[in-house]
């Protein structure tokens, strides 16, 4: 109690110290790219990889409420007006309802914060009907 501004100090770097390396940690699911290409998994992932390219990895869905002009919205999506993240936009299907889904393949990995953004523009995208982007990417 003598000198608390120097055991003040003192904790306080000691404590600093120890929580730098944790300064840039990012914390993500895990995918089935963390898996070891020798295991069963890892061949069948690299596979799907290989032969399915465009929509190997668990592409986000998105869905709208509303049947209006779909097409254009896919060509939109296509043509890379929400971002340049996608690699392929498959055409809307009718679930029943008022409700149609697409997929839509990302450049980037699923959990990556470029994927994130993507998801977050799509939702972003202003159009008749609400857009919700659901999947692996979107619920991270």
């Amino acid at each position: 109690m003598r000198r608390p501004a120097l055991w003040a100090l003192s904790a306080l770097l000691s404590s600093s110290s120890l929580a730098a390396p944790f300064l840039h940690v990012a914390f993500t699911g895990a995918d089935a790219s963390s898996l070891p290409a020798s295991s069963s998994a890892g061949t069948a992932y690299g596979l799907v990889q290989s032969k399915f390219a465009a929509f190997s990895e668990a592409p986000p869905a998105w869905c709208r409420r509303r049947p209006g002009d779909t097409e254009r919205l896919g060509v939109r999506c296509r043509r890379g007006d929400p971002g340049p993240r996608m690699k392929a936009v498959s055409t809307f299907q009718h679930l029943g309802g008022s409700l149609w889904e697409s997929d839509v393949a990302l450049s980037d990995a699923p959990l990556s914060p470029a994927a994130q953004q993507t998801v977050n523009d799509l939702q972003l995208l202003h159009n008749p009907g609400q857009i919700t982007v659901v999947g692996q990417t979107a619920s991270s």
